[in-house]
């Protein structure tokens, strides 16, 4: 009579190979579902921050604690694609863009008016430190009907209210 013998740890060891590797690649695939969840959350949360800004206009309150000149009208208003307003005198345009609560405004282009029954000195130091507010924009949070602006060091500089 022949005696065979079966190793069972030879195929137990097969076994425990192959069952390693599914449930390591079953976790691989877990790990990069979860990023790609995790980067589909962030996305839709920029498209609703950047959302929140579109079509809103609003009229300045206070520029770094202080308020405008007086009989002057400071505004900020976004469409798609930019940013846009009146600074008490001249009309000035900019593109931005968000990502979460950062907000960046650069490069503002101002259309030069006559500023016709505003003391010149004060309207132009009003503009060109609105300008300035303007183009350091780090972020932004919209509190009710007021949207504020801080810079890069978290200070607030602009707050304006829903027009």
């Amino acid at each position: 009579m022949r005696n065979l013998t079966i190793k069972p740890k030879i195929m137990s060891t097969k076994f425990n190979k192959i069952l390693v590797a599914a449930i390591l690649i079953t976790l691989l695939f877990g790990a990069l579902s979860a990023c790609t969840i995790s980067n589909s959350e962030d996305l839709k949360t920029e498209e609703l921050n950047t959302e929140e800004l579109i079509d809103t206009s609003w009229q300045l309150d206070t520029m770094n604690g202080n308020s405008p000149v007086p009989d002057s009208t400071l505004t900020i208003e976004f469409t798609e694609d930019k940013v846009s307003g009146n600074m008490g005198c001249n009309n000035y345009e900019s593109s931005y863009q968000t990502d979460g609560d950062n907000l960046d405004i650069s490069e503002v282009t101002i259309e030069v008016m006559p500023c016709v029954g505003l003391s010149s000195e004060e309207i132009i130091g009003q503009e060109g430190a609105f300008k300035r507010a303007i183009e350091s924009t780090d972020s932004y949070e919209i509190s009710g009907d007021q949207l504020i602006i801080y810079d890069a060091s978290g200070a607030q500089i602009l707050v304006f209210s829903r027009q």
